[in-house]
């Protein structure tokens, strides 16, 4: 039994949507969780350090800025840089695969066999990237949470944590005893450093999203690569049976023809017989 275009297709498809699904699942999943929260902690850094006291108010938001800006920034600095071509990483080669993947439906509709092999083995080479790429974030995930890295990441939690407890205490208490504009200076800061250590606090709960979005993502784009495989399989085996169909005919065509010649030699011998005194 020989493939149809629609059979193709329908694997095809099945392929590329896995494959855009994966892709997303795992950019979006970086974009709305540890991207956001990084952003937030960056802008407020910059919003705290940006603050400005009147002279002669009795105010001081120089004490709150240097505490905050104590907090160690390594990872901080190490996921922005990320988060600049983090696109680029986790959406680009599955992108590609589907470019390429489209490339091949459409080749088969026009019958281009050579640029449907040659689009199939690109699709092929970018989604084994994509699938690494979902292995790595997934892999991520799990590194945060294991005891050698804890004892890192725990150190500075709990060094934020202090520090961002001690501060909002204080601002509170300033707020609450200043008056005018004093007050509204203490209350803007205060709303800047919870902001800031709120998401400063769900920064490595972020990473560890990133271990159902990548596994999640590397099973999709295994899928994917099984039925683009599978329909270039029965798309070849449809290829054979027609072949084997062609020479079956071709010989019951000769055994008749065979059939036929003998029969009209014997025909042709018996009229001679007959002719014959």
């Amino acid at each position: 039994m020989g493939c149809t275009k629609p059979q193709w297709c329908r694997w095809s498809t099945l392929a590329l949507l896995l494959t855009i699904a994966a892709s997303l699942w795992l950019t979006l999943a970086f974009y709305y969780y540890i991207n956001v929260d990084v952003r937030c902690v960056l802008s407020g850094l910059a919003d705290l350090a940006a603050i400005t006291v009147p002279s002669g108010s009795g105010f001081d938001a120089g004490q709150v800025q240097e505490s905050i800006a104590s907090i160690p920034q390594e990872i901080l600095t190490i996921l922005d840089q990320y988060s600049r071509f983090a696109a680029v990483i986790t959406a680009l080669p599955g992108l590609l695969a589907v470019v390429f993947l489209l490339i091949a439906m459409c080749s088969v509709n026009k019958n281009a066999k050579c640029c449907t092999k040659t689009a199939i083995v690109f699709f092929d080479i970018f989604a084994i990237l994509q699938f690494c790429v979902c292995l790595f974030a997934g892999g991520a995930g799990i590194v945060t949470t294991q005891p050698s890295v804890t004892a890192i990441t725990g150190d500075f939690q709990a060094q934020f944590t202090s520090t961002c407890a001690a501060e909002i205490e204080l601002l509170r208490n300033t707020t609450q005893a200043a008056t005018g504009e004093d007050r509204t200076l203490a209350e803007n800061t205060l709303n800047t450093v919870e902001g800031l250590c709120d998401c400063l606090g769900r920064i490595i709960e972020d990473v560890q999203t990133l271990i159902p979005s990548g596994f999640a993502g590397a099973a999709m784009m295994l899928l994917a690569f099984i039925a683009a495989q599978y329909a270039c399989c029965i798309t070849t085996a449809g290829r054979g049976a027609s072949v084997g169909a062609t020479e079956k005919a071709v010989v019951q065509m000769k055994k008749r023809n065979q059939a036929g010649a003998a029969s009209a030699s014997q025909y042709g011998q018996a009229e001679m017989q007959m002719v014959q005194p």
